[in-house]
């Protein structure tokens, strides 16, 4: 019975419990609910009414929805523009540089030293006029740090123009380079070859002024003035070797020579007169000297003239030998071609007979054909 009572009162609590818990959250979240309003819905709704009265004037200034396509069209404008001068600039810098590129490597690489080998090649070979072409070229030709290269090529047309008796332009190029400094060219060299072309060039004005030989009053105006000016007996030497008086012509090369460095040319003259003269020694000597000078430039006639003092000499052999190779660097030299010929022939010739007919008879066939030749 009692256990009945219990669970009858145990039952009531449950549900005073279920009822005060209703209650309880009822009236909490309405408590919380109040509390949270004046905490925050208050202040956040007076701060949503400020912001929208600060709002009005910014709604009301704001563009219309037709302003705002005007606006978004022009700024898509304004955007396509300034991208299409962004692509133009950028093509523009890209064009100057790769020009740049192209002058730079032009500049720095051009077919300037090939035409300048082509030309040196022409020169030892003899082709003077073929040489000058490819020198010129060579000075055309536009590159950046070819200044030495320039000076020794315009060094290389000063030696063809002198090999083609084309003095008066050998002269203007050897000036040029006297005034140069580098160390390409060897002022020595350049002033001893102004000199000699000079004194050439005066000879072809008086070839070019006078039918016949120049006279006395020339030839003695030459002596007064090489008294005070030793450089002019090259011209002194050329007005007698014009009128072929070779002596006189060599003591004026000799009388040069004593006050000026040896070169080439003189070197040569000095050969060739001591050649005319029969004294092979003397322009053997001369011939040395002239192949150690600095210049150079009539070496193939230094070597010609030593194929002569070799041949005087008598020695064949060797003079062959010597104007072999000559021929074959300077086949067109008709000069070379004839000596060679000449030499070939000396040493060259077969002892034994070429007559067919005479190789097939005996030494008895032949004895048989003398008597009977003789009558016996």
């Amino acid at each position: 019975m009692s256990n009945n009572r219990y669970d009858d009162r145990y039952d009531d609590d449950d549900r005073y419990d279920e009822t005060y818990d209703e209650a309880y959250a009822d009236g909490y979240d309405e408590a919380y609910a109040e509390s949270y309003d004046e905490e925050y819905d208050d202040p956040y709704d007076e701060y949503e009414d400020d912001l929208a009265v600060r709002r009005e004037p910014v709604r009301r200034a704001a563009p219309k929805k037709p302003e705002i396509r005007k606006q978004t069209s022009r700024y898509k404008e304004n955007k396509r523009k300034r991208l299409a001068r962004l692509i133009t600039v950028y093509a523009f810098v890209t064009i100057l540089v790769f020009a740049g590129l192209y002058l730079f490597y032009r500049m720095c690489h051009s077919d300037k030293e090939k035409y300048r080998e082509e030309g040196i090649t022409a020169v030892k070979s003899g082709s003077y006029e073929k040489a000058l072409e490819c020198f010129q070229k060579s000075l055309n030709e536009e590159q950046w740090f070819s200044r030495d290269m320039d000076l020794d090529t315009k060094m290389y047309m000063g030696a063809c123009y002198l090999r083609l008796s084309r003095y008066s332009e050998a002269s203007s190029i050897y000036h040029l380079l006297s005034l140069e400094e580098s160390k390409v060219v060897d002022q020595a060299v350049v002033a001893s070859m102004l000199e000699t072309a000079e004194a050439n060039q005066l000879l072809q004005e008086i070839k070019e002024k006078e039918d016949a030989k120049p006279d006395f009053v020339t030839i003695d105006r030459l002596k007064t003035m090489a008294a005070s000016d030793s450089s002019l007996y090259l011209y002194l030497a050329s007005a007698y070797n014009r009128r072929g008086e070779y002596a006189l012509a060599t003591d004026a090369v000799k009388k040069y020579a004593q006050e000026h460095a040896m070169n080439s040319y003189v070197a040569y003259e000095l050969s060739a007169a001591c050649l005319r003269e029969e004294k092979p020694d003397e322009a053997a000597k001369y011939v040395e000297q002239g192949l150690a000078a600095a210049d150079g430039i009539y070496k193939d006639l230094l070597q010609y003239n030593q194929v002569i003092i070799l041949e005087t000499q008598g020695k064949y052999d060797e003079a062959f030998q010597m104007i072999a190779a000559l021929h074959t660097q300077y086949p067109e030299n008709t000069d070379m071609l004839r000596e060679f010929t000449f030499l070939d022939s000396r040493i060259n010739t077969d002892p034994q007979p070429v007559n067919p007919f005479s190789d097939a008879l005996t030494d008895q066939e032949w004895e048989a054909i003398r008597r009977k030749l003789e009558g016996n």
